[in-house]
């Protein structure tokens, strides 16, 4: 599954009304695939630009898409 996928999948577990007032930006890479999205969290919604990094991200995360995939599936 493309990163871009994965990120589509979490979005949809947002809980809206609880994350209204929260916003941040996290860069993701992938090391080992050269993946980049930029995922936004911002009025209870989870968005993602794939290939460009935000400049205003609160935290970039550098990680294998191994370890990628054990944080996802928890």
């Amino acid at each position: 599954m493309r990163l871009a996928s994965v990120f589509d999948v979490l979005g949809t577990h947002v809980n809206a009304p609880k994350a209204w007032d929260r916003e941040v930006v996290v860069n993701w890479t992938v090391t080992d695939t050269r993946e980049q999205i930029a995922v936004t969290l911002r009025h209870g919604a989870l968005t993602h630009v794939a290939g460009k990094p935000a400049a205003n991200a609160a935290a970039t995360v550098s990680l294998t898409r191994a370890a990628f995939n054990e944080l996802a599936l928890g």
